[in-house]
């Protein structure tokens, strides 16, 4: 983990043979760097990623940093979720509709319209990739974002003299970067993890390229993908929190008069946690799907059709004496009272007397 080399100090060391011209890092160039960590020697050139400033003030423009490299990744990952969702509940209108009656062929609508969604899945799994690659880089960033230049060879040959901008670089390529993690990075990437990516990448890469329908993955797949993505690269339990950041962004949040992005929001947790495991939505959502849900106080509120009054709410903690209600679309906690509702079994009651579990009033 380059425990003997300044972080952020690196400059340019050689092995003193004078037989190597690649000017390459090393994790391009070591055997397992990240398992048996690195010396000074064992380096045969590293690019010089800090130190004091040269004399000529000659500089990289615009080097990329954690946070912006970050933000981009999120938002490519919740545009890769929001598709595959939109296609995996597009199902729902076809089924149980007879094909044309006068065609020369009985039709399939259901097996039809999966046909049809290829080309949004492929678009969904190259946003995932984008997304995957925005956050890997985003680690090394942290410690520098130099360590993502590639061979010095590759280097404009302008930027010896003069400024260049970070544009004008190539950088290192995607299935390299668990190894730079693991070599400089706060944190090392699991095996299973690394893994993981490189299937995400492969199969972009077979979409990309060669037009492969068969590497276009499921609906599921996408959302298992990119939750894991998430709770690897961001943190545990991160995806619920993003995806409301997400939703309400502007400028969209700001013209949001009918409560819309609730009802999106909403729709999209009651997906999540309908379609997940079990284990899945403990895992990635932090909570139980064997809980049993209520409506939200807030939430049900809105300017809302009756279609959207779901049930995304659970109580916190899990007992029959608890008065906290946990919503995860809005990310809130609310206090609730125990009263025995009259037209269901319900007896989780909000502060104007409404049963979050049958929306009835009570008298």
């Amino acid at each position: 983990m380059l425990s003997t080399v300044p972080p952020l100090a690196v400059s340019l060391y050689g092995l003193g043979n004078g037989r190597s011209r690649d000017a390459r890092w090393p994790p391009h160039r070591l055997r397992e760097p990240a398992e048996r960590g690195c010396q000074r020697g064992d380096f045969r050139r590293l690019i010089r990623v800090g130190g004091p400033p040269r004399s000529d003030n000659a500089v990289i423009g615009d080097p990329p940093t954690k946070p912006d490299l970050e933000a981009a990744g999120v938002e490519y990952l919740y545009m890769a979720l929001n598709e595959a969702i939109s296609v995996a509940q597009g199902e729902e209108f076809f089924i149980g509709i007879p094909g044309d009656p006068e065609a020369e062929e009985e039709v399939d609508l259901v097996k039809e319209y999966w046909v049809s969604t290829r080309r949004q899945l492929a678009k969904s799994a190259s946003l995932l990739q984008m997304g995957t690659e925005l956050l890997l880089k985003s680690r090394v960033a942290e410690v520098s974002p130099y360590l993502l230049l590639d061979s010095v060879s590759s280097w404009p040959k302008a930027a010896s003299k003069a400024d260049c901008n970070w544009d004008d670089f190539r950088t290192i390529d995607a299935r390299l970067l668990p190894q730079v993690i693991n070599t400089v990075g706060q944190s090392r990437l699991a095996d299973e993890f690394i893994a993981t990516l490189d299937r995400i990448r492969k199969r972009r890469n077979a979409i990309v390229h060669s037009a492969s329908e068969k590497a276009v993955p499921t609906c599921e797949e996408i959302v298992h993908d990119v939750l894991e993505v998430a709770h690897n690269l961001i943190g545990t339990h991160c995806w619920p929190a993003l995806h409301r950041a997400q939703a309400w962004a502007p400028p969209f949040s700001r013209v949001d008069y009918h409560d819309q992005i609730t009802v999106e929001l909403l729709d999209d947790f009651s997906f999540l946690l309908d379609s997940l495991r079990p284990a899945d939505v403990r895992k990635y959502l932090g909570i139980s799907k064997k809980q049993r849900r209520y409506l939200c106080p807030s939430c049900r509120l809105g300017d809302l059709p009756a279609e959207a009054r779901i049930k995304v709410a659970v109580l916190q903690p899990n007992r029959a004496s608890s008065t906290t209600l946990f919503c995860i679309a809005c990310g809130d906690l609310h206090s609730i009272r125990r009263k025995q509702c009259a037209d269901c079994p319900g007896n989780v009651v909000d502060d104007d007397g409404c049963c979050l579990s049958c929306a009835e009033y009570l008298s």
